[in-house]
């Protein structure tokens, strides 16, 4: 789903992204999509407007309901990266190219 770089942005818990990341969240928008293209957690289409990957809707949605294509999946994987598996390392070793959409 194509949209806006802040709509992207609202959707994602980039807080707690920048908290893993140990880093101070950025104070406008470009930085904060600097980061997230970089980590491919959002993509920028051919059109201008943005999608968020399937992992990235994963380790940082805020409401995995959003997400209706991967709610059910995301569920299991966030309770296994949260609870055993630093995000970090998970998210360097399993990533998925699809994008959400």
């Amino acid at each position: 789903m194509d949209m806006q770089l802040d709509e992207a942005v609202q959707l994602l818990d980039v807080a707690t992204y920048f908290d893993m990341k140990k880093e101070k969240t950025p104070t406008d928008l470009a930085g904060i999509a600097y980061y997230l293209e970089q980590e491919e957690i959002i993509v920028k289409q051919d059109n201008g407007l943005y999608s968020i990957t399937n992992m990235g809707a994963i380790l940082f949605a805020k409401r995995l309901s959003d997400f209706s294509k991967i709610s059910r999946k995301a569920i299991v994987s966030r309770k296994t990266t949260y609870n055993f598996i630093d995000v970090s390392i998970f998210y360097g070793r399993i990533y998925s190219q699809h994008v959400f959409g």
